[in-house]
Protein backbone atom coordinates (compact mmCIF):
# COMPACT_ATOMS: atom_id res chain seq x y z
CA UNK A 1 0.00 0.00 0.00
CA UNK A 2 1.39 3.37 -0.98
CA UNK A 3 1.81 6.16 1.55
CA UNK A 4 -1.00 8.68 1.62
CA UNK A 5 -0.61 11.84 -0.42
CA UNK A 6 1.27 14.51 1.50
CA UNK A 7 3.11 12.03 3.79
CA UNK A 8 6.07 13.90 5.25
CA UNK A 9 7.59 11.02 7.25
CA UNK A 10 9.96 9.99 4.47
CA UNK A 11 11.37 13.46 3.77
CA UNK A 12 15.16 13.33 3.83
CA UNK A 13 15.23 9.52 3.85
CA UNK A 14 17.38 8.28 1.00
CA UNK A 15 16.62 4.66 1.84
CA UNK A 16 18.22 2.40 4.41
CA UNK A 17 20.50 3.37 7.24
CA UNK A 18 24.02 4.71 7.25
CA UNK A 19 26.63 2.08 6.35
CA UNK A 20 28.25 0.42 9.37
CA UNK A 21 31.71 0.91 7.89
CA UNK A 22 32.73 3.71 5.58
CA UNK A 23 36.17 2.33 4.68
CA UNK A 24 37.75 -1.13 4.38
CA UNK A 25 40.37 -0.04 6.94
CA UNK A 26 37.62 0.63 9.48
CA UNK A 27 36.07 -2.81 8.87
CA UNK A 28 39.47 -4.55 9.09
CA UNK A 29 40.15 -2.88 12.45
CA UNK A 30 36.82 -4.15 13.82
CA UNK A 31 37.45 -7.69 12.49
CA UNK A 32 40.89 -7.65 14.16
CA UNK A 33 39.21 -6.51 17.37
CA UNK A 34 36.82 -9.50 17.17
CA UNK A 35 39.72 -11.92 16.62
CA UNK A 36 41.58 -10.50 19.63
CA UNK A 37 38.42 -10.56 21.76
CA UNK A 38 37.86 -14.26 21.00
CA UNK A 39 41.50 -15.04 21.76
CA UNK A 40 41.47 -13.23 25.12
CA UNK A 41 38.10 -14.65 26.17
CA UNK A 42 39.00 -18.11 24.75
CA UNK A 43 35.85 -18.12 22.65
CA UNK A 44 35.58 -19.97 19.34
CA UNK A 45 35.32 -17.88 16.19
CA UNK A 46 31.82 -18.10 14.75
CA UNK A 47 30.00 -16.46 11.85
CA UNK A 48 27.17 -15.19 14.04
CA UNK A 49 29.66 -13.98 16.64
CA UNK A 50 31.50 -12.07 13.94
CA UNK A 51 28.27 -10.62 12.56
CA UNK A 52 27.06 -9.48 15.99
CA UNK A 53 30.45 -8.06 16.94
CA UNK A 54 30.51 -6.03 13.72
CA UNK A 55 27.06 -4.61 14.54
CA UNK A 56 24.90 -6.60 12.13
CA UNK A 57 21.51 -8.02 13.10
CA UNK A 58 22.26 -11.49 11.68
CA UNK A 59 24.71 -13.43 9.53
CA UNK A 60 22.70 -12.70 6.38
CA UNK A 61 23.45 -8.99 6.79
CA UNK A 62 27.15 -9.90 6.95
CA UNK A 63 26.78 -11.89 3.73
CA UNK A 64 25.03 -8.92 2.10
CA UNK A 65 27.87 -6.62 3.18
CA UNK A 66 30.33 -9.05 1.62
CA UNK A 67 28.76 -8.25 -1.77
CA UNK A 68 30.09 -4.70 -1.53
CA UNK A 69 33.21 -4.74 -3.66
CA UNK A 70 35.43 -2.78 -1.27
CA UNK A 71 34.65 -5.11 1.69
CA UNK A 72 34.60 -8.50 -0.10
CA UNK A 73 38.18 -9.54 0.61
CA UNK A 74 38.08 -8.62 4.30
CA UNK A 75 34.84 -10.48 5.01
CA UNK A 76 35.87 -13.54 2.95
CA UNK A 77 39.12 -13.80 4.90
CA UNK A 78 37.29 -13.44 8.23
CA UNK A 79 34.84 -16.16 7.18
CA UNK A 80 37.74 -18.40 6.16
CA UNK A 81 39.32 -17.92 9.60
CA UNK A 82 36.06 -19.06 11.20
CA UNK A 83 35.94 -22.04 8.84
CA UNK A 84 39.55 -22.87 9.70
CA UNK A 85 38.64 -22.98 13.39
CA UNK A 86 35.94 -25.56 12.71
CA UNK A 87 38.29 -27.55 10.50
CA UNK A 88 40.92 -27.62 13.26
CA UNK A 89 38.32 -28.95 15.70
CA UNK A 90 37.86 -31.97 13.45
CA UNK A 91 41.37 -33.02 14.42
CA UNK A 92 41.36 -32.11 18.11
CA UNK A 93 37.93 -32.72 19.68
CA UNK A 94 36.67 -36.09 20.79
CA UNK A 95 33.13 -35.11 19.82
CA UNK A 96 33.41 -33.05 16.66
CA UNK A 97 29.80 -33.31 15.49
CA UNK A 98 29.27 -29.57 16.05
CA UNK A 99 32.22 -28.75 13.81
CA UNK A 100 30.94 -31.18 11.17
CA UNK A 101 27.49 -29.55 11.29
CA UNK A 102 28.99 -26.07 10.94
CA UNK A 103 31.22 -27.09 8.03
CA UNK A 104 28.27 -28.68 6.22
CA UNK A 105 26.51 -25.33 6.54
CA UNK A 106 29.60 -23.82 4.89
CA UNK A 107 29.02 -26.05 1.84
CA UNK A 108 31.35 -28.86 2.87
CA UNK A 109 30.05 -32.28 1.89
CA UNK A 110 30.19 -35.62 3.62
CA UNK A 111 29.76 -38.24 0.95
CA UNK A 112 31.36 -41.47 -0.10
CA UNK A 113 31.93 -42.59 -3.65
CA UNK A 114 32.04 -46.29 -4.45
CA UNK A 115 33.50 -47.52 -7.73
CA UNK A 116 32.42 -50.95 -8.93
CA UNK A 117 34.67 -52.65 -11.43
CA UNK A 118 33.71 -55.71 -13.44
CA UNK A 119 36.58 -57.86 -14.76
CA UNK A 120 36.78 -58.42 -18.50
CA UNK A 121 35.70 -62.07 -18.29
CA UNK A 122 33.13 -62.76 -15.58
CA UNK A 123 31.95 -66.19 -14.52
CA UNK A 124 28.43 -66.54 -13.29
CA UNK A 125 26.05 -69.31 -12.29
CA UNK A 126 22.54 -69.69 -13.60
CA UNK A 127 20.22 -71.63 -11.29
CA UNK A 128 16.91 -72.88 -12.60
CA UNK A 129 13.84 -73.36 -10.45
CA UNK A 130 13.95 -77.11 -10.68
CA UNK A 131 17.36 -77.10 -8.93
CA UNK A 132 19.54 -77.84 -11.95
CA UNK A 133 22.42 -75.39 -12.33
CA UNK A 134 24.63 -74.56 -15.26
CA UNK A 135 28.02 -72.83 -15.03
CA UNK A 136 28.75 -70.53 -17.89
CA UNK A 137 31.55 -68.14 -18.66
CA UNK A 138 30.74 -64.90 -20.37
CA UNK A 139 32.70 -61.79 -21.32
CA UNK A 140 31.21 -58.52 -20.23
Amino acid sequence: MAAPFGNLFALGNNGGHEPFFKTPKELQAKVNEYLKYCEVETLPLTITGLALFLGFMDRHSLYDYEKKKEFTTIIKKARTLVENGYENRLHSDKNNSGAIFALKNMNWTDKQTTVHEIPEAATFTITYRNGDSVNESSEV
